[in-house]
């Protein structure tokens, strides 16, 4: 639950910008930091109200709705995560995310309360899971302004080591206009920046880009319970699906947490079982999202390729 447990919004402090500052530098190499702040400038150049589409679509809960209707109203919209509303406070307090829906069902799954599934499903509130699992939160959205410049959105996406962040405008009504992520603003910069900076133009190899040991994969008949702990111990997005010979044929991501929930709760009622098993096989072909082919890149692809081919596929 990232997006929660952190600075307010509109307060970060300077400590976290000298070690943003300081984090970039020492890792970049000199040859690159003159076309990285090509980037850089380009980004502080244009404001996050720019990034907002013509039409676009934001979900807004409140913290007193069961967690089992935040789930199907994030189904029945098609989105990974929705904004809190406390009504007793009158103001948004964080956000609702694909990965909260994760730490549910692995703590439900294990529930001691000795109802079905389902049951913990309809019983619990997302205000009293807030509770229970950090009870010491901050009543705060982390947000950014419409007239705040992208590279401060991307410094607070990193500070607070957040995937999604609000924009909040604060003058009218206190109204979310969109949310930035980190594939929007990638593809922001990939549809807008006009003469792409060297950096741009090498391989993955020459960057050293990439994960090649101790790589995480699973079969397609693992069970869903078991890839969602990797997921969440490993602390990764997503893990690839591979066939008796090793190639890979999926991908599980923690936005394919949805389908297993689906799936569980059908499991749960048809079986009257508290903790119905599911496979990775099973969850999948419940994707309520059309599912194309997995996106792969090579070691010989430039930065550019895989920037321009992650745009597309977000």
């Amino acid at each position: 639950m990232a997006s929660d447990g952190r600075p307010k919004a509109g307060t970060p402090d300077d400590q976290p910008q000298q070690q943003l500052q300081h984090s970039s530098s020492a890792s970049a190499l000199p040859i690159f930091q003159k076309p990285l702040q090509l980037i850089v400038d380009f980004l502080r150049k244009h404001t996050t109200y720019d990034m907002i589409p013509d039409s676009a679509k934001v979900v807004v809960l409140d913290t007193d709705l069961p967690i089992k209707n935040a789930f199907y109203a994030l189904v029945e919209h098609d989105m990974n995560c929705a904004v809190l509303w406390d009504s007793r406070l009158q103001d948004y307090v964080g956000m609702l995310t694909v990965t909260d829906f994760m730490d549910i069902l692995r703590y439900m799954y294990k529930s001691p309360s000795g109802n079905s599934f389902a049951e913990d499903l309809e019983e619990q509130q997302i205000r009293r899971w807030r509770e229970m699992t950090c009870p010491d939160r901050p009543s705060g959205l982390i947000s950014i302004d419409p007239e705040d410049s992208i590279y401060e959105a991307c410094r607070r996406l990193r500070v607070y080591r957040i995937h999604r962040l609000p924009i909040l405008e604060r003058q009218n009504h206190h109204v979310i206009l969109h949310i930035i992520t980190h594939s929007r603003v990638l593809g922001y910069l990939v549809r807008n920046l006009r003469g792409f900076p060297e950096i741009l133009e090498r391989t993955l190899e020459e960057l050293k880009i990439g994960t090649y040991e101790n790589l995480c994969t699973v079969r397609r008949d693992a069970a869903v319970m078991d890839v969602l702990t990797l997921l969440s111990e490993r602390r990764i997005s997503a893990v690839p699906i591979v066939d008796d010979n090793g190639v890979v044929v999926d991908v599980y991501s923690r936005s394919d947490v949805t389908c297993a929930w689906a799936l569980m709760q059908v499991l749960a009622r048809e079986r009257n079982h508290a903790s119905p098993e599911v496979t990775v096989s099973q969850a999948l072909a419940h994707r309520h999202r059309a599912f194309h082919s997995v996106q792969i890149c090579r070691k010989t692809d430039t930065l550019k390729v895989v920037f321009e081919r992650l745009a597309l596929s977000n």
